[in-house]
C-alpha cells in the first residue's frame, strides 16, 4: 500500500469510527457508499478497527466490530468519539514552532508559513491578524536569502560586519560561505575567511550587515572537515554539563565510576578550545590529539603566569 493510500485510509478510519458511534444498526451497503468505497474495502477497515484501542490490548481495551448480519454496531471505542482534533496546547505549541521556524526562514518563503498558521490559529478559534507577516526577530534572518543566494553561486565572495562577543567590537571581513548549520538553538555561517585563511563559524543572529562581492578564493576548501579541522576527544566533569549543552558531543560515554563524561567534537579554530577550557574551571579536559593538548597545556601555562 503506499503512502498516500495509507493516509487515505487513516483519514477514513478516524471519520469512520465516530460515525458507526452515533449510527449504530448502519447497514454495510449504505456505509459504503456513504464513504465512497466498496463494500470490501469496508469490511477491510472494520477487521482493522477491530484490531485497534488502548494499551493493555485485551478484549477490554480494544475496540468491539461486529457486521456479520450485515448491519454494523461498534463499542469500546469511547477514546474515539469524535474526529480527531489538536487540543489547545498542541495547537499552541505548533504555533510557537512556527513563529520559532520563522525566524529561521528566508523571507520569501514565510508566506506557507503564514498560512499555515492562520489555519491552525482558525482551529483554536483564536482572533490573530490574517495578514500580518511572520516576526523576524534578528538581522541575521533579514540577510539569510542573500547569503543562500552567494552560496549556491560558486563564483561569489561576502564582504560581512560581524559582532565578536569575545572581542566586544564590530569585525568586517571577507569571507568565502560555504554553508548555513543549525546548532543548539542558533543557525551558523561556517566560511573561509580570507582575512586569516581560516575556516570560521558566525552566529547569525551577530551578522549585522553583508555584501556580495565578486571574487575567487586563493586557498582554503569547500570541505569544512578539511585539514585545517580536528576530531578532539574531551573529558568533562559533571559540572561541566553546561559544555555538552551548549555545544554538543559526538560519541558520548559516561563513566559512573569517576562521574565523567568523555567524547568528540570538531575544532575548526584551536584558539576556541583554548577559551573553552580554560573557561571551565577544570572542568574539561582534552584527551587526545596530543597537539591539541599540548596547545591547550600552553595556553593554560601562560594564564597562570600573569597571575604570579
Amino acid at each position: 500500500m503506499s503512502a498516500k493510500s495509507s493516509n487515505a485510509r487513516l483519514s477514513r478510519l478516524l471519520k469512520l469510527i465516530p460515525f458507526l458511534q452515533k449510527n449504530s444498526g448502519a447497514s454495510v451497503e449504505k456505509t459504503a457508499q456513504l464513504f465512497g468505497i466498496s463494500e470490501k474495502e469496508l469490511i477491510s477497515d472494520l477487521n482493522l478497527i477491530w484490531l485497534c484501542g488502548l494499551p493493555g490490548y485485551s478484549h477490554l481495551e480494544l475496540i468491539d466490530v461486529s457486521y456479520d448480519s450485515g448491519f454494523i454496531s461498534i463499542a469500546n471505542a469511547e477514546t474515539l468519539e469524535r474526529p480527531m482534533r489538536i487540543s489547545f496546547q498542541e495547537g499552541a505549541a505548533l504555533l510557537l514552532a512556527i513563529t520559532k521556524l520563522s525566524e529561521v526562514t528566508p523571507h520569501t518563503d514565510s508566506g506557507t508559513l503564514l498560512s499555515l498558521r492562520n489555519k491552525i490559529a482558525s482551529l483554536l478559534a483564536l482572533d490573530l491578524p490574517q495578514n500580518s507577516e511572520m516576526p523576524l526577530e534578528d538581522q541575521g534572518s533579514l540577510i539569510l536569502p542573500e547569503i543562500q543566494s552567494v552560496i549556491e553561486s560558486s563564483g561569489s565572495l561576502l564582504d560581512i560586519e560581524y559582532f565578536s562577543a569575545t572581542l566586544n567590537e564590530n569585525l568586517s571581513l571577507r569571507i568565502k560561505p560555504m554553508e548555513i548549520q543549525s546548532r543548539n538553538g542558533f543557525l551558523y555561517l561556517i566560511g573561509y575567511s580570507l582575512s586569516d585563511h581560516r575556516h570560521r563559524f558566525f552566529r547569525m543572529d551577530r551578522v549585522l550587515k553583508v555584501e556580495s562581492v565578486d571574487g575567487e578564493v586563493t586557498g582554503g576548501s569547500r570541505d569544512i572537515n578539511g585539514p585545517e579541522s580536528a576530531i578532539v576527544s574531551i573529558e568533562v566533569d559533571e559540572k561541566g554539563a553546561w559544555f555538552m549543552q551548549k555545544w554538543g558531543l559526538d560519541s558520548l560515554k559516561r563513566d559512573p565510576h569517576r562521574n565523567v563524561f568523555t567524547g568528540s567534537v570538531t575544532v575548526y579554530d584551536p584558539r576556541w578550545l583554548e577559551r573553552a577550557v580554560l573557561a571551565s574551571g577544570g572542568t574539561l579536559r582534552v584527551l587526545t590529539p596530543d597537539s591539541h593538548r599540548a596547545q591547550v597545556a600552553l595556553a593554560a601555562t601562560r594564564t597562570l603566569q600573569k597571575y604570579r
